[in-house]
């Protein structure tokens, strides 16, 4: 049986960067699961930024440290990100 769960690790302005792991579980021996995969993915809300993600434990900080590290060298994101602090600068 295979199991994905995912999480928001990291925002910014309208992008928002979810972490998805696959993990492969053995039937009635949890303790042999073994993460298979981990996906990331950067969406785009359509109605604007998103609140800020504030990490709670030392886990959810390093995930948060290498959300922002693959937003920042993820140019897609930042043509999002451009694009919408465009549009904030053209609202004003």
């Amino acid at each position: 049986m295979r199991v994905c769960i995912a999480f928001v690790v990291f925002s910014e302005g309208p992008v928002v960067r979810v972490h998805v792991r696959a993990t492969k579980l053995e039937p009635g021996r949890m303790e042999m699961s073994v993460v298979t995969n981990v996906f990331s993915f950067a969406f785009a809300c359509p109605s604007g930024p998103v609140r800020r993600v504030v990490p709670e434990t030392m886990v959810e900080a390093m995930e948060y440290v290498l959300g922002h590290r693959q937003h920042a060298h993820d140019p897609p994101s930042q043509a999002v990100l451009a694009q919408a602090q465009e549009q904030a600068q053209a609202r004003l």
